[in-house]
């Protein structure tokens, strides 16, 4: 009980998220590894992992303890029975740094976990982040930079900077209910 209101028993899925390397350059490999534990009361059901891969980045290989992943269009999606109290399963995704956005030098790979059954804190750890820096290779490399014909394009510099944020106006709903995201 907690001040009076009885708290049923959930499951509580956590995802934590880590890179074997936190700096890279392009024709890299990198290895993703996620780990899912149920620290609930309750055994979790229906587990499913999503991998929202970054922009330039190819997979070369998906592998998880138990159940099954599939990629759909640059999204890895793992999929997994049961996850039992104080269980843990690991998910871990090889890509290929293939490209990055022109003036960026991070790429950030975001993974979400949920499931069928009640989680006692959906918000609150069911998603994680992994930052990895990408190093120039332009030291290394004298004619990046270079124009055909020669020449060497200096001081333009197009930047965009894009964040959205959306807020749901209720934290459940029902069938038919609207809900409102500002």
């Amino acid at each position: 009980e907690d001040g009076g209101i009885a708290v049923p028993d959930a499951s509580d899925l956590q995802i934590s998220s880590d890179a074997d390397s936190y700096s890279v350059q392009i024709g890299d490999m990198l290895t993703y590894t996620h780990t899912v534990k149920n620290w609930g009361a309750l055994d979790a059901q229906m587990i499913t992992i999503i991998d929202s891969l970054p922009f330039g980045v190819s997979v070369d290989s998906v592998s998880m303890e138990s159940g099954k992943c599939e990629l759909v269009v640059g999204v890895v999606i793992c999929r997994m029975d049961l996850l039992k109290v104080d269980e843990s399963v690991l998910v871990t995704i090889k890509v290929k740094i293939d490209e990055v956005l022109p003036d960026s030098d991070t790429i950030v790979n975001v993974t979400r976990v949920a499931s069928e059954a009640n989680d006692k804190d959906p918000k609150e750890n069911n998603s994680a982040s992994v930052s990895t820096k990408i190093k120039s290779d332009q030291t290394e490399d004298p004619s990046k930079g270079q124009v055909p014909g020669g020449g060497v394009v200096k001081g333009t510099k197009d930047v965009s900077d894009l964040r959205i944020t959306s807020v749901a106006d209720k934290g459940k709903v029902k069938v038919g209910e609207f809900l409102t995201y500002t």
